[in-house]
């Protein structure tokens, strides 16, 4: 048999089905939480539930951004009422100037964001993935960062006195004029380090790794070493 002509009519089992986009949209929509913000219309009038948009992660990411960006204080009772084990996906996100001091941010991915100027101050950041993060500039007093990944993370003029960085990786991330007094840096990594005049009176390195660090014009007045400390070679801390 030879293929139907264009005059032909197609089989009623071959012929194509009437679109049903708009309307499975509305289903999707329904599913995912997402149908009281018109999703249809693309335009967003109510707040999606984000905890159900694991299949438009790109929304859910958005959405979390939105919702950081108002303060943590709605973002705390937003975390508190997810999942065991959920963690924010931030990365490369906009969040300078964010108010986010008490922050419950523990093991979110913050990579590549933009944090200049933000308060970060007491937050929970413990694990937390900040490689090549701008925290330029910003509060981070009394913070918990311990095993956070800070690798390459721009801290120039930022403010982690009395913060807790044991363990972390803050191998190459710029610490120009940084503010670390009394810094838990107990085990951190702090390879090849870009220290230029940056303040860690007080910090404790105890078995911190800081060679290759350039920390020749840095304030290590009363810093805490051990015999596990790695200093740069040449390097006489002050004492």
């Amino acid at each position: 048999m030879g293929r139907p002509t264009d005059s032909q009519a197609l089989p009623e089992r071959t012929r194509p089905r009437a679109s049903r986009r708009s309307g499975h949209g509305r289903v999707a929509a329904r599913r995912l939480g997402l149908a009281q913000i018109g999703i249809g219309s693309r335009k967003f009038r109510a707040w999606p539930n984000i905890n159900n948009c694991s299949r438009l992660r790109h929304m859910a990411d958005n959405a979390q951004v939105l919702l950081i960006m108002s303060g943590s204080a709605e973002w705390n009772t937003w975390v508190q009422a997810r999942e065991l084990g959920f963690t924010a996906d931030l990365s490369g996100a906009d969040l300078s100037h964010a108010r986010l001091d008490a922050a419950l941010l523990a093991g979110a991915d913050l990579s590549g964001a933009n944090c200049f100027q933000g308060d970060f101050a007491g937050a929970e950041l413990a694990g937390a993935n900040l490689s090549e993060t701008n925290l330029s500039a910003v509060d981070m007093r009394r913070a918990n960062l311990s095993g956070a990944n800070m690798f390459h993370a721009n801290l120039s003029a930022a403010d982690v006195s009395d913060a807790d960085l044991s363990g972390a990786n803050v191998s190459t991330a710029d610490l120009s004029e940084t503010r670390a007094n009394r810094t838990n840096l107990r085990g951190a990594n702090l390879t090849e380090v870009m220290g230029f005049n940056a303040n860690l009176s007080g910090a404790d390195l105890s078995g911190a790794n800081l060679l290759g660090a350039k920390i020749a014009t840095a304030n290590l007045t009363d810093c805490v070493e051990d015999e596990h400390t790695i200093w740069p070679v040449k390097h006489q801390p002050a004492t």
